[in-house]
């Protein structure tokens, strides 16, 4: 019996770790770095006219099926009028989460457009509203499933028949979120904000995978991200940051701070150098984890890596281990003209 004992246990632990995650929906540790999931305001935000960013996190080593979560995403700015500091966004993002023996997922296809307009018809001051529209699947499988069925005894033998259903199932929904941000810089570029809050699944849709309804909560965020630079000569900038997320019964709040050392300045005028910058900080999620976090920037390119460490309740069977993310993020610039715009829109 302790065999059955054990299996049962790790079954439900799996399950309740699943639906913890579920009813936050997917999140990262390095949050601000996966825009268009954090606030469909954010789209064509940025510190270039295009933007291309990865993201990869394994989670819970330590159980037998690791969680793992990808997301890719692409935006860019649009100028309707030369004359004009106002802009548009566009973009798309793709994720895809597994869980667990079941491989419990969900994958998404969401496309986003933003406008952004100058409150003062400079480049300190704006206001975006944003707009995002797709598509999810929820599916899993019955294959590598255990069961009680299967124990014959004395100990859990696979060959003995489930008595369950087998092979997979899908639900398919549409997906509606909305954001607005603000964003601020002040006269001698030392000190820039931005100060965001969005709703995602405003349909409230169905993600059933039986014939009983399980409507998704709508999930309110709340975040805000500071670009302290102490002086025109200082080669360290400071970036705290904070969001607060709440779906259903579920609160989430992380603080974190990075700070930037600028290893080698841009070249203003000719672009023969690159800028070269090394950051380091960390973040707390309160309650479940801490994560250390590293970022290299080398001109358009810039790679960071985190890894959490759990202190939650789920401690014991997590062995204090969370998870590792990684990364990888583009930016380009092609409009000369407009790059100043970016004073405002850090990433």
């Amino acid at each position: 019996m302790q065999i059955k004992k054990y299996t049962l246990t790790i079954l439900l632990l799996s399950v309740s770790i699943y639906h913890k995650s579920q009813a936050q929906d997917l999140h990262f540790s390095q949050y601000s770095y996966s825009p268009l999931n954090l606030n469909p305001a954010l789209t064509g935000v940025s510190n270039g006219d295009l933007r291309f960013v990865s993201n990869y996190r394994n989670q819970w080593q330590s159980i037998s099926s690791p969680y793992r979560t990808i997301s890719a995403g692409y935006d860019m700015s649009l100028y309707p009028k030369e004359s004009s500091n106002d802009f548009w966004g566009a973009g798309i993002v793709f994720n895809s989460d597994k869980s667990g023996e079941s491989k419990l997922g969900l994958t998404q296809v969401n496309l986003s457009g933003s406008y952004s307009k100058s409150l003062n018809g400079s480049l300190s001051n704006f206001i975006t509203l944003g707009f995002q529209a797709g598509f999810g699947q929820n599916s899993m499988s019955y294959d590598g499933l255990s069961w009680d069925s299967q124990f014959n005894g004395n100990s859990f033998d696979a060959a003995l028949p489930t008595n369950e259903p087998s092979g997979s199932i899908a639900k398919t929904f549409s997906d509606f979120s909305a954001g607005v941000l603000y964003s601020y810089t002040n006269e001698s570029n030392l000190f820039k904000m931005n100060v965001g809050t969005a709703m995602f699944h405003i349909n409230n849709p169905d993600i059933s995978l039986n014939s009983v309804s399980d409507k998704l909560y709508k999930k309110i965020v709340v975040h805000s991200n500071f670009y302290i630079r102490p002086n025109i000569n200082s080669k360290t900038t400071f970036i705290p940051n904070i969001i607060y997320t709440q779906q259903g019964s579920q609160k989430l709040l992380n603080l974190g701070t990075n700070a930037k050392y600028l290893i080698q300045d841009r070249s203003k005028f000719t672009g023969y150098n690159s800028e070269v910058a090394f950051y380091i900080g960390g973040m707390y999620r309160v309650a479940d984890a801490f994560a250390l976090c590293t970022r290299f920037d080398y001109g358009s390119l810039a790679f960071a890596l985190s890894y959490d460490v759990n202190v939650s309740g789920l401690t014991p069977a997590s062995k204090s281990r969370g998870g590792t993310e990684l990364v990888v993020m583009y930016n380009y610039t092609f409009r000369e003209k407009k790059k100043g715009g970016s004073s405002v829109r850090f990433f």
